[in-house]
């Protein structure tokens, strides 16, 4: 594999012991961008490749508050888009650095200001004709995690135990919604 997207997904499914129980962590801070949000993003791009919907030197655009972002500007840096993310002035420098890192434009709104962002990521994608990501609602977002995560975490456990909870952080609720 040469492209750092074919290294996202089967990250490990580890154990961690307490009090006579265990919890599995599924490692997706090993996916290439950093977060499960590698996933999502990869499952879009190749959609929309696989659809000509982008083609290379395209412009894509996404509102995010940064992992969401640094995965679509590491596959946008990778086959050759141009990427545009629109986020709150307040995010962490670290996240901004990561997007710089990738090549990708960054524009800032209002500290706390997400619903902003996504205005602004809508028009201006409707006016200069650039491909929306849309991670809030498109249906790809929901279905990376029902075709990759979930059967991913289900062939990791299947032989191990029965899962009595699963539990996660939520952003577009994607993953969880997925899996």
């Amino acid at each position: 594999m040469n492209k750092l997207s074919g290294y996202v997904g089967k990250t490990p499914l580890i154990p961690i012991e307490f009090g006579g129980y265990t919890v599995w962590g599924k490692c997706e801070f090993m996916n290439p961008g950093g977060s499960v949000k590698d996933r999502m993003a990869t499952y879009i791009i190749n959609d929309a490749e696989k659809r000509n919907l982008i083609k290379k030197g395209d412009t894509l655009c996404e509102a995010t508050s940064g992992n969401t972002g640094i995965a679509f500007a590491m596959l946008a840096a990778e086959r050759g888009y141009n990427m545009n993310i629109i986020m709150p002035s307040n995010m962490s420098e670290e996240r901004k650095q990561m997007l710089n890192f990738y090549g990708a434009n960054l524009i800032e709104v209002e500290p706390g200001d997400f619903d902003g962002a996504i205005e602004m990521r809508d028009s201006l994608c409707e006016e200069k004709g650039w491909f929306n990501c849309n991670q809030f609602h498109n249906p790809l977002n929901i279905e990376a995690h029902y075709n990759n995560t979930g059967i991913e975490i289900w062939e990791q456990l299947k032989n191990v135990c029965t899962p009595d909870a699963f539990i996660l952080g939520t952003g577009t609720g994607g993953t969880l919604m997925g899996c």
